[in-house]
């Protein structure tokens, strides 16, 4: 990226933005020594980006003052040198707030980029990230409704096939910056150097200044005991009302509570088996070939974006035994009064 330039991350979800982010913010001051602003004092960017406020569901992401927009915005207009801003809820904009986002910059050279991993190995993060955010679904439920792909996806299933496409914001952020100023970044999350490193390479960063750094807990894998009380936790909140795959029942520090000390720490992964995944393969295929064909820079093996869990079980018939006295106990204890 040349001198002047802004590299805007747009996620996506699950390919390790966090660790990305937590990597930036945490080197802030060595990367102003190499001209390069990652700026605010937020360890992410979502909750300064105010033009997204525009989109129904999206107000609570960020932060309701205009005016602290225009002040992040200044610092990055007057600073001379290369800026990076990550925010993976920027995957899902629409043209028009792409376009003021763009503007409110003030930067003439903008280069995005998409984080992407194995559609595969997102079905067991996204149904777990469904449960911190407050869904009532099962993985049994979960799992099932994503094998009908992205064409018939339900209310359950329809956020994860628009994480999964990575040709979508492929096409609308190009369509504002040109293609050969978007690249795609094959994430492998077992290899954290690895990713770690071709971010850098992307973002003209001298290689070796990002480096894992605190660890987040809300980002954690969960068990599947972990999941399931969560899981419990959200239907006795819910009390009777219908999930709308959006409801932020839990919040974080209490998601930390329970998974910290309650749930069991030795449980087995999560696991489908083989031939679910087979299941997927034809909407897969065509995702890949979307992204792969759509003009984008590929940084990165591609071959990671097919790549399969390796699986031995099958955990959507597992039987967790869960105490819902303790549940309840959990929730009196950690809830403010007015959520009882």
């Amino acid at each position: 990226m040349s001198r002047g330039k802004i590299l805007i991350h747009v996620g996506g979800p699950k390919t390790g933005t966090t660790a990305l982010q937590i990597a930036l913010s945490e080197n802030r001051q060595t990367l102003r020594s190499q001209g390069i602003l990652y700026p605010g004092d937020k360890w992410h960017h979502a909750n300064a980006l105010y033009p997204i406020r525009k989109i129904n569901g999206f107000e609570s992401f960020v932060d309701d003052d205009a005016e602290a927009w225009k002040s992040w915005c200044s610092e990055i207009q007057q600073w001379a040198g290369n800026v990076v801003i990550s925010s993976e809820v920027l995957l899902f904009m629409p043209n028009e707030v792409i376009d003021q986002i763009i503007s409110d910059f003030g930067r003439s050279q903008v280069e995005i980029l998409i984080t992407a991993r194995s559609t595969y190995e997102l079905v067991i993060s996204q149904w777990q990230e469904s449960i911190k955010a407050g869904d009532t679904i099962s993985l049994r439920e979960f799992s099932e409704a994503l094998t009908l792909g992205p064409d018939d996806a339900k209310s359950s299933s329809y956020s994860f096939w628009q994480i999964a496409n990575y040709a979508q914001p492929i096409q609308r952020w190009s369509s504002k910056v040109g293609i050969e100023n978007v690249t795609v970044q094959c994430v492998d999350v077992t290899n954290a150097d690895a990713t770690f490193r071709h971010f850098e390479q992307i973002a003209e960063i001298p290689s070796g200044i990002l480096r894992p750094g605190r660890t987040d807990i809300v980002n954690w894998s969960l068990s599947y005991s972990e999941a399931e009380l969560l899981r419990m936790c959200n239907q006795l909140l819910l009390d009777g009302r219908d999930s709308n795959h959006l409801y932020n029942t839990l919040k974080p520090n209490l998601i930390n509570e329970i998974v910290l000390r309650l749930a069991p720490v030795d449980d087995p992964r999560i696991e489908l088996p083989a031939s679910y995944y087979d299941l997927l393969t034809p909407f897969v295929d065509v995702e890949i070939r979307r992204t792969l064909n759509s003009g984008a820079r590929i940084v990165g093996d591609p071959l990671l974006l097919t790549r399969m869990p390796q699986t031995s079980g099958d955990s959507r018939s597992s039987q967790v035994k869960i105490d819902l006295d303790l549940v309840r106990i959990v929730l009196e204890n950690y809830l403010p009064p007015s959520n009882n």
